[in-house]
């Protein structure tokens, strides 16, 4: 299921948070993140600096200004909202797999993978 395990369904959510704060960005696209093993703290480090920059390039616009990425040698139009909507689709599609693959090890408590449960890990009891 997903891209084939949790290491390379992470890496992929990671990888396209980076690509979409590029397109974000405008101008040239980063490599792909790509890789057998990072370790944790590897993947850590990415998501980190994927976070930041998609804040950073999240409020550097209006949801309605379009961005351009291109694919293939193919040019496509994106609002900033769809970029943000689409990243906010991709990743609980994937978080979806990594918890499924998670049960089927035998995993019994799972980590919290909504955003209203992480809201409510951050608010003071």
């Amino acid at each position: 299921m997903g891209p084939g395990s949790l290491h390379d369904t992470i890496l992929h959510t990671i990888a396209a948070m980076r690509l979409w704060a590029d397109v974000l960005k405008g101008g040239e696209l980063r490599a792909w993140l790509e890789g057998p093993s990072f370790t944790v703290d590897d993947l850590r480090g990415f998501l980190e600096e994927a976070v930041l920059a998609l804040a950073m390039q999240s409020r550097n616009g209006g949801l309605g200004e379009m961005v351009e990425r291109v694919r293939e040698g193919k040019s496509e139009l994106f609002s900033r909202g769809e970029v943000l909507m689409h990243l906010a689709t991709h990743g609980m599609h994937h978080r979806a797999q990594c918890l499924n693959m998670l049960r089927h090890v035998g995993v019994n408590v799972l980590p919290k993978s909504s955003v209203a449960d992480w809201v409510r890990l951050g608010r003071p009891d």
